[in-house]
């Protein structure tokens, strides 16, 4: 037991080293490592506890020489499987403390593994389609379910589109993320009182070059699956 509390404490110095150079990652890194130590060693000390309880002994009221002697009394005995687990935090902790230490010296960020993981977003890259650039503004309809008619229009940059919905239930026009350019129009609908399509509709104009996958989330469209496609031509 004494022995883990060592491996335990040149871990977490180890650990502490390198502050200037600490990263978000390097961060969850080592208090995950830390938690894993303690309670690694919370159950050590638990079980150390209850046998000395078994002999009629108070742990808390031994001295360090006392409970060294107990610790390694009781190792043998109800410890085992305390001593196995905090050995194997303290290794662990000790491996990724020197890894993010040395890291850190050299001026970098510690790679990133597991769960531990921030996922880097990822920017979504659709090859241009076939067919025709159509000239001037466009006009899509947004039907029943979210259908998107036309689902897949190429324009020239600086052309605006113009998404019409002439339901009474609400739709939207709203871009997939991670995409070189994003927007979102919020709900709109045509109303009992609404009379021209510029009271229903929602209206961008498209700069950026590239081509933009979007749908509805409103009224169940997005549950559908059904999206739209705008492409881009510089």
């Amino acid at each position: 037991m004494f022995r883990v509390f060592m491996i335990s404490l040149v871990a977490l110095i180890i650990a502490c080293g390198g502050d200037d150079y600490v990263s978000y990652t390097n961060i969850v890194q080592t208090q995950t490592a830390d938690n894993k130590l303690g309670n690694a060693t919370a159950t050590a000390v638990a079980e150390v506890t209850e046998c000395t309880a078994v002999q009629g002994i108070t742990y808390s009221t031994l001295s360090e020489a006392e409970k060294a002697s107990w610790v390694l009394e009781c190792e043998n005995n109800f410890t085992a499987a305390a001593q196995s687990v905090g050995k194997a935090a303290a290794a662990s902790s000790l491996a990724i403390s020197v890894e993010l230490t040395a890291t850190a010296e050299a001026g970098g960020e510690a790679e990133c593994t597991g769960s531990l993981c921030k996922e880097e977003e990822k920017v979504i890259d659709i090859d241009m389609p076939d067919g025709p650039i159509l000239e001037g503004d466009v006009e899509i309809t947004i039907g029943q379910g979210g259908v998107m008619d036309p689902q897949t229009v190429k324009i020239n940059s600086g052309a605006t589109v113009t998404w019409l919905n002439p339901k009474g239930a609400a739709s939207s026009s709203t871009s997939d993320e991670g995409q070189g350019d994003m927007w979102d129009s919020g709900a709109f609908n045509k109303g009992p009182f609404d009379k021209t399509p510029d009271q229903f509709s929602y209206s961008r104009e498209f700069t950026i070059p590239g081509c933009f996958q979007y749908r509805s989330l409103y009224s169940g469209d997005a549950d559908t699956g059904n999206f739209g496609l705008i492409c881009v031509i510089e």
